[in-house]
């Protein structure tokens, strides 16, 4: 109730702003019926003002994701495998980390040996800063699919952040004799800018100067504006 007070009182505020279409959105709020969304939608559909369209499209979508999110989660044990896993990536995506860990650990339970939970997973607890738990599941998704080249890279990460860089070093050089060789395309899973930055953080730590200094030019001219050598 408190969310819909504020986004009422945002709504107001905002409604010499955005004209008349801004009461549809109010009336949605007020009464969040299937025939004040499509209101909204048709409004937004047939709208030239862009700015107050995409604004009133941005606030429905967000109200109805977090409706079908709690009612997902009242009937997740309900779900698909893969119904299952996608919810947890959708709460991984959005930021909301915490919440994808028990859709996680449950396919974990239940699928012990799918790699891709356990991958992700550990993405959620490197994100969380918790590197131990994140290097355990990035190695839990190699052992169940060993040219998981994704899960060899962020492990790299883990691993540099643990001051395991020895580990990560080699770690990296396994990940690049599995690229191209796994089921997933590479360049989606981790980008090429990503490697490259990743192979650059490692030759430092391990105080390879020599093939550090080399990769940091080839980087410099590639990439001159990357936020890397603000460091």
């Amino acid at each position: 109730m408190k969310k819909v007070f504020c986004l009422l009182i945002v709504l107001m505020a905002t409604r010499l702003v955005f004209g008349a279409s801004q009461d549809l959105l109010t009336s949605y709020f007020e009464d969040a019926s299937f025939e004040n969304l499509k209101a909204v939608l048709e409004d937004a559909n047939s709208s030239k003002d862009l700015a107050s369209s995409n604004y009133n499209l941005l606030m429905v979508h967000y109200s109805e994701m977090n409706k079908t999110l709690a009612k997902l989660e009242e009937i997740a044990d309900d779900l698909q495998a893969a119904q299952r896993f996608q919810l947890a990536n959708i709460y991984l995506t959005i930021g909301r980390l915490e919440e994808s860990l028990p859709h996680y650990n449950y396919l974990n339970d239940k699928f012990a040996n799918w790699s891709c939970p356990w991958r992700h997973k550990g993405e959620v607890y490197y994100k969380l800063g918790n590197w131990v738990k994140a290097e355990e599941a990035f190695t839990k998704a190699i052992e169940t699919r060993e040219e998981h080249y994704d899960a060899y890279m962020w492990l790299a990460r883990a691993q540099l952040k643990l001051k395991k860089n020895k580990e990560a070093l080699k770690t990296f050089e396994t990940a690049m004799f599995y690229k191209g060789k796994d089921i997933e395309d590479p360049e989606e899973e981790f980008s090429s800018h990503e490697e490259n930055f990743l192979k650059l953080e490692i030759l430092q730590a391990n105080k390879m100067k020599k093939e550090y200094k080399k990769l940091a030019k080839e980087l410099k001219e590639k990439y001159p504006q990357d936020k890397y050598w603000e460091k």
